[in-house]
């Protein structure tokens, strides 16, 4: 029964964030072109292609560590699992990171009280975040 229950809730919620990932920023672009937010439309299309060079070269960082991992992992060794652990927490790290960096570039645009004013720079600071994990994941299959 809570295998069940638990996979209505995330039938639920999918379609919303499938929505929210593919059209969000789209949909945030456009209202910002509405209203005239010209440099944070500038610097999300520079982010839009050039953050994955600067996300690339950042988890070329944590390479040695993976390579550590695959060879204590090879012989058997405990210490595969902290040095894996290592490499996940600092890609999580940067996607934290990336999240963050894309709300308070927005965030420092928005002048006036919170409100459905704000929505417009919430949609272009996700597909700002998102955008590059997006691309890798692409290439990943």
């Amino acid at each position: 029964m809570g295998v069940i229950l638990l996979n209505i809730i995330i039938e639920i919620f999918i379609l919303p964030l499938m929505i929210l990932n593919f059209g969000g920023g789209i949909v945030g672009g456009i209202w910002l072109a509405f209203k005239s937010e010209w440099k944070l439309i500038g610097i999300g299309i520079f982010l839009l292609f050039n953050s994955h060079w600067i996300l690339s070269i950042l988890m070329m960082l944590c390479l040695p560590i993976s390579a550590i991992s695959i060879k204590l992992y090879e012989k058997k060794n405990p210490l595969g699992h902290f040095f894996g652990f290592l490499s996940q927490f600092y890609t999580n790290l940067l996607i934290i990171v990336t999240c963050a960096f894309a709300f308070f570039v927005c965030s420092s645009f928005y002048k006036g009280v919170m409100g459905i004013g704000y929505v417009p720079y919430l949609l272009w600071s996700w597909g700002m975040a998102l955008g590059p994990w997006q691309f890798f994941a692409s290439k990943k299959a």
